[in-house]
């Protein structure tokens, strides 16, 4: 049987305590202890109560462990239910004015494609919680439930028509958006008043919507009084359109429908350079049937064309034709102009008449059936869905004791956990916007000191307050080393005072002074010229060696690439278009300027064999490169959240493949080498005619 997984094994004990007690929680207040129900999943009560349904169609086991129900897996449908231990609870006749259904909810992996509600199931006909199907008749359905963007809070009641006797369901027409897309606990509760026939729907313990049951359910719990007669039929010659063609307006005699839009330019005139005899492309001379390439597959390779060089100087090659411009004769198809419709009366409806079915319904939840039971009977496509904190009670204040006690801490602690997560995600892309600024540094650094460089960058990204520090004092460094600068080059150009000029005038003898230095620079000089000369070492060249030009990656060894990419499991998200429609995604094209997936480039790239590899809008494999780099863009821009966290990581692996397949293909080295053609090869030589080192 497949429905319930439990931390403990049953025993008579247990059993008999899950029927002595009415709460499934160990350890609640007393005043929650008079609630109809309340559990919170703590103990030997709340296992034994909730009973896994035997219906083939539930694959999904539910965990019921650590003080939750957990729904652990993801595509799976799960039904598990238990009964209200203390009998049912009737919608219409509270004893205290009010009925609440509450609980909390947790969407752990995220939520993107599943139901977070609860079936307050049918009192009536009986019902047993192993026999649970989607067919079970529940009360009220109540809880979040998301596809995509397209999520809402249900509020559904199932209400017996008194004319037909059949049960139909009546939902709330503008029900409050969810959220739990930010992987927190959430508390739903909803409040029905029978005596006001009124309700309330909050979320977090706020008020989200609240109102009339007449008012704001559809279809409406009474049918209307007045209705069209369905026998009225609209009479033949009614008319109610408000503008006609005019009967009398003819077309002009000057009129030409058949002139075209645009003509040729009369004034154009071919350049004088433009050859006609010359093809706009000619066939790559350096194109090579790929190692890889299968015609079972691929087709008949055919090589690819290149625009022809001998045209890149010119105005253009092959057959001119002179430019189009608007045709300044072009009126188009004419119609005839509308006017006001002399024999308009107004638009038609049928005649009213009272309404045969209706009837009076002052309390219409008493037409609901009474809850005898709670179930989580949903398909989740997402794991990791955590129920917790059931409560079905006739006092309201039991909704604000449940929530204080136990969902509110649980919500501070998580908000606290998830603020603190943010703030790593933030320090994380703060410490890369460092790394790749800092790393622009690397191709200046001698190779001698790339060690101790590598050294000290990883030292200052460990500690960021260092660099935050030097960066502050650079400016300061900056401006005292140009004052510096200055007033050294200042006193440099200084001119001599006129005591010195008359001093110099007194004193043109040798001084002894002078004398002394006169020894010092001759002892100095006799040195230098008895030492040896030393012999410099020969100066060392390299010598360049260029990959041949026969082994350039071309834009059709792409494909191959971009084949062995989406090959890749983690690029299965990246591989068509977006469908943000579908997705419920309504501000993806908003933030996505410019969508783009490798599904769409494989269709640019497989475009050659029928129009040639010179027509598509590649240009070269740099081209290539850029749309599939936007696609990792994008993902990032969009997926932004500690949620999105999972396909930022396959986005993520995406790209390092790519990187890796590029660099092994030797794509970079004839693309992005400094000299912008083949890489080189560079072996160090001895400068003097010797042989490499």
């Amino acid at each position: 049987m497949v429905g319930l997984r439990s931390s403990r094994a049953l025993s008579a004990a247990t059993l008999l305590l899950g029927a002595a007690v009415v709460l499934g929680v160990a350890g609640v207040s007393a005043s929650l202890d008079a609630a109809e129900l309340f559990d919170g999943f703590d103990g030997a009560a709340s296992e034994d109560a909730w009973v896994p349904s035997e219906g083939d169609a539930y694959n999904g086991v539910a965990d019921l462990d650590e003080g939750t129900l957990t729904l652990p897996e993801e595509a799976r449908r799960y039904g598990v239910s238990r009964t209200i231990p203390g009998g049912a609870v009737s919608l219409g006749d509270s004893p205290t004015g009010a009925v609440v259904l509450q609980y909390d909810v947790k969407f752990k992996r995220g939520h993107t494609c599943s139901g977070g509600y609860l079936k307050f199931l049918s009192s009536t006909p009986p019902f047993a919680p192993s026999g649970l199907t989607d067919q079970t008749p529940y009360s009220v359905m109540f809880g979040p439930d998301k596809c995509g963007d397209a999520g809402k809070v249900h509020l559904i009641l199932r209400y017996k028509d008194r004319n037909t006797g059949e049960y139909e369901e009546k939902h709330l027409k503008n029900p409050p958006a969810i959220p739990t897309g930010d992987l927190s606990t959430h508390s739903f509760t909803a409040i029905f008043y029978p005596k006001e026939n009124t309700y309330k729907v909050l979320v977090d313990d706020v008020v989200e919507q609240e109102g009339s049951l007449f008012e704001d359910f559809e279809p409406p719990f009474l049918p209307p009084k007045m209705i069209d007669d369905p026998n009225d039929e609209k009479p033949s010659d009614w008319v109610d359109e408000v503008k006609i063609p005019d009967p009398d307006a003819v077309k002009p005699d000057d009129w030409d429908e058949d002139l075209p839009r645009q003509i040729p330019d009369e004034s154009a005139t071919m350049p004088s350079d433009w050859r006609e005899d010359l093809p706009k492309e000619v066939t790559d001379p350096e194109a090579e049937l790929p190692e890889d390439w299968d015609e079972d597959e691929d087709g008949e390779w055919e090589a690819p064309t290149v625009p022809n060089p001998d045209c890149k100087k010119l105005s253009g090659c092959g057959k001119w034709t002179p430019p189009l411009v608007d045709n300044p004769e072009y009126k188009g198809k004419w119609v005839r102009p509308f006017i006001d419709n002399p024999d308009y009366i107004g638009p038609w409806s049928p005649q009213q008449i009272e309404n045969p079915d209706y009837f009076e319904d002052d309390a219409p939840l008493k037409s609901v059936a009474p809850i005898g039971a709670v179930a989580v009977e949903v398909w989740a496509m997402d794991g990791g869905i955590v129920f917790d904190n059931v409560l079905v009670s006739s006092d309201e204040a039991h909704a604000k004791e449940a929530n204080a006690a136990f969902w509110l801490p649980k919500f501070e602690e998580e908000k606290a956990e998830l603020a603190k997560a943010a703030a790593e995600a933030n320090k994380h892309t703060h410490l890369q916007f460092w790394r790749e600024l800092i790393s622009k540094v690397d191709p200046f650094v001698p190779e001698a000191a790339l060690e101790q460089w590598f050294s000290l960058k990883e030292y200052l990204l460990s500690n960021l307050i260092v660099l935050y520090v030097i960066i502050g004092l650079l400016p300061t460094f900056l401006v005292i080393t140009c004052f510096k600068m200055c007033v050294s080059s200042s006193s440099r150009n200084t001119a001599p005072t006129a005591a010195d000029v008359g001093r110099k005038k007194k004193t043109d003898e040798a001084t002894p002074d002078d004398a002394a230095e006169e020894e010092e620079e001759e002892e100095e000089e006799e040195e230098e010229e008895s030492e040896p000369e030393k012999a410099l070492p020969p100066p060392k060249k390299k010598k360049v060696v260029r990959l041949p030009e026969s082994k350039r990656p071309k834009l059709f060894h792409c494909l191959k690439l971009l084949k062995q990419l989406m090959a890749e499991p983690n690029a299965e998200p990246f591989l068509a278009p977006v469908d943000a429609e579908a997705l419920g995604l309504t501000d993806y094209h908003k933030r996505v300027k410019h969508p783009m997936d490798l599904g769409t480039i494989m269709d640019a790239l497989n475009g050659a064999k029928i129009v040639g590899w010179g027509n598509i809008k590649y240009g070269s494999p740099l081209d290539f490169k850029r749309d599939v780099q936007l696609v990792w863009s994008n993902c990032r821009l969009y997926n932004d959240t500690p949620g999105d966290a999972w396909i930022r990581e396959m986005c993520e692996k995406c790209e390092e493949l790519f990187d890796r397949l590029w660099k092994d293909q030797k794509f970079d080295l004839y693309y992005e080498s400094k000299d912008g053609g083949a890489d080189l090869e560079e072996e160090e030589e001895e400068g003097e005619g010797g042989g490499k080192e």
